[in-house]
């Protein structure tokens, strides 16, 4: 394909011409070869237009991805277009978290590059959220190396490398600038950007994130530039760049949001093996990358991530491939409040269904005690259109639903209380064994004459409990009422590390060990069990939920 250049560095040049007969320049081509690509798990708007599909293509050749290794012409992959689509929807503030070798980084440098070709005068930006001298090499081996190995003669190059310590960049003879920084706020300050890229954003720790989030929107103020971050999961969430753009202010920013990756709801049994075996029958590690990994069949195969998943330390292989965040050092809430919010029904609770499944919890110092229910409830459509929008022609819809149906300070009396509303209801008592707060009231019950049947929950179905009430949620077929403390529970509560793999169960903010999350503990134990809750007749005095 040939190159045309200027006589003299510095004046604006077409670098390939060629291009513009591209197949991928047809917009109808393109979004049918986007509409290839599995699909995120989020995404915000996209758009295509000519200059952007240009700048994408005009960035793969300059780094030599439009031709394999043997020099035949080679098509970027579905999911790539995605990415260049996203960007283009032209939002300040962008996310982009995809599995490794799904070609995320390789396709944001070829928007910026060609941006950089293409559009005169640009000021761009590349850093890591780990240190300068990583941020350096990393852009000296996926930009300069790559340039130069495409183009291998410095005086035919289309674009000067400087390789200068410390000043490395790619000088465009339109004048625009693409250059490396550390990631450090102060290097940002003063200047005007049009794009500036953090990748491995989820390596960042709290004081970074602080920093940069300070120092880097400001610069495109006078610009409409972007502020693209990206990477994998990590360890940390509370503080962590890639996670705060991505989850906690994605709405305050109104940032452009790219992802796949398995839900925090994916259980410690799933994450447990490759493939179900005898020894851990629900364990889904295949399925979880084919639903998730947007490489899988155009970059790599499933045969590779097996090995990888066998060679990496397992909670990295999480991280990396799956996208799911750790909960080192964090406050963050379990339930995001808007999602919480989409799945309240209105009203007062309603009745007894009779059908239910009835569940104790008590806090571990005796502070506060709960008893809560699970149940099928049917919607009618006037609840469907308050808990949703436009939904036309509403019909009736079951949904799983919860309620807090007691709720105390302290255990006085608590016993009595739960024996009363079991027998009431003929139903069993759902308990945690591991809960000797618990037990204290589960011995008193142990004495009535008749002794209410009593259902001992496992730490295998506190786990499944806590992860059946997240895919409810992130599922949206949760249902629930305004109740004052299921709400300040769920607003509160965080993950409680169980088992090896990411299990977790319903805990409180590790700075507040007083808090009260009963209500939310009592209601996981019932959605674990309801499905084996006996079929009850409603008893004429039915308790009002």
């Amino acid at each position: 394909m040939s190159i045309v250049r200027t006589p003299a560095f510095g004046s604006t040049a077409v670098f390939f011409p060629d291009l513009a007969d591209h197949w991928l320049m047809d917009e109808a081509a393109w979004t049918a070869h986007r509409a290839l690509a599995l699909s995120p798990d989020e995404v915000s708007e996209l758009e295509t237009t000519a200059a952007d599909r240009l700048d994408f293509l005009t960035g793969m050749m300059l780094m030599g991805q439009l031709h394999n290794r043997e020099g035949a012409a080679q098509d970027p992959v579905p999911q790539q277009l995605v990415v260049v689509d996203m960007l283009a929807a032209g939002r300040a503030i962008n996310a982009v978290m995809m599995p490794r070798r799904s070609t995320k980084t390789t396709t944001i440098l070829a928007v910026i590059i060609g941006r950089c070709a293409n559009r005169p005068r640009r000021n761009s930006a590349f850093t890591l959220a780990t240190t300068g001298l990583k941020a350096r090499e990393k852009f000296g081996h996926e930009v300069l190396a790559v340039i130069e190995a495409t183009y291998p003669d410095p005086k035919t190059r289309p674009v000067k490398v400087v390789r200068q310590a410390g000043s490395e960049a790619l000088v465009f003879p339109n004048r625009s600038v693409f250059s490396v920084h550390a990631p450090i706020g102060d290097n940002f300050r003063g200047s005007a950007y049009d794009e500036v890229l953090i990748d491995e954003a989820g390596r960042a720790k709290p004081e970074m994130t602080e920093d940069l989030l300070a120092a880097i929107p400001p610069t495109l103020d006078t610009t409409g530039g972007q502020f693209i971050i990206t990477g994998t999961a990590d360890k940390i969430r509370t503080g962590n760049l890639l996670y705060e753009v991505l989850y906690q202010k994605s709405e305050q920013l109104h940032a452009g949001i790219l992802r796949y990756n398995a839900p925090d709801s994916t259980s410690d049994e799933e994450l447990s093996d490759w493939e179900p075996t005898d020894l851990h029958p629900g364990a889904n590690v295949r399925r979880l990358v084919e639903l998730h990994h947007p490489g899988i069949g155009n970059l790599t195969d499933l045969e590779a991530v097996r090995r990888n998943f066998h060679l990496q330390p397992r909670q990295k292989f999480i991280f990396e491939y799956l996208g799911i965040f750790g909960d080192e050092g964090t406050a963050t809430g379990l339930i995001p409040p808007a999602t919480w919010d989409r799945t309240l029904v209105p009203g007062a609770l309603p009745d007894s269904p009779g059908h239910f499944a009835l569940a104790l919890a008590v806090h571990p110092d005796g502070l506060w005690a709960s008893v809560a229910v699970a149940w099928r409830h049917t919607l009618e459509p006037a609840d469907l259109v308050a808990v949703a929008e436009d939904l036309d022609g509403a019909e009736r819809e079951t949904r799983t639903a919860i309620g807090l149906l007691h709720h105390q300070q302290g255990t006085k009396g608590l016993w009595r209380k739960v024996l009363t509303i079991a027998r009431a209801h003929k139903t069993p008592i759902i308990y945690d064994t591991a809960s000797q707060a618990a037990a204290v009231e589960i011995e008193q019950l142990n004495r009535a004459t008749p002794r209410p049947e009593l259902t001992a929950a496992k730490t295998l179905d506190v786990r499944q409990g806590a992860t059946k009430l997240l895919k409810l949620l992130d599922e949206g077929t949760l249902a629930h009422w305004q109740q004052e403390r299921l709400d300040a529970a769920a607003a509160i509560a965080v993950k409680r590390a169980i088992g090896t793999y990411g299990g977790f169960g319903i805990g409180r903010p590790k700075d507040q060990p007083d808090a009260d999350v009963t209500p939310l503990e009592a209601a996981t134990l019932a959605l674990q069990f309801l499905t084996d809750a006996p079929a009850v007749v409603k008893p004429a005095d039915a308790f009002h939920f």
